[in-house]
């Protein structure tokens, strides 16, 4: 074994994965950020990077965060009710649902 981890500590890969899962809206709006800031960087003016910040908020926190949302509504639907103190009904199912077009949309 190459690494010695301390008794009950949490190891690196599984902060990692808590961090990107945890916050994934954080994640995604500071890649669209660093996307529109790259696609402008030759000639940079605030419209330009506005417009292609907008685009790729639309594409990675729209898009991909319902997508997100979609799949955790539909495989973790009784897990999500319980988190918010709510029945496990087919309410979960509605949600994902109602989320999926806008994944479509980015």
């Amino acid at each position: 074994m190459l690494f010695k981890y301390p008794e009950g500590n949490i190891y690196p890969m599984n902060h990692l994965v808590r961090l990107i899962f945890g916050h994934i809206d954080l994640w995604t709006a500071l890649i669209a950020l660093l996307c529109g800031a790259l696609q402008v960087r030759r000639s940079w003016n605030v419209s330009r990077w506005s417009e292609a910040t907008l685009l790729w908020i639309t594409f990675w926190v729209m898009g991909l965060g319902a997508l997100y949302g979609f799949a955790m509504y539909i495989s973790l639907g009784q897990f999500i009710a319980e988190q918010i103190g709510w029945p496990n009904r087919p309410f979960q199912n509605e949600v994902a649902f109602a989320i999926s077009p806008l994944a479509s949309l980015g």
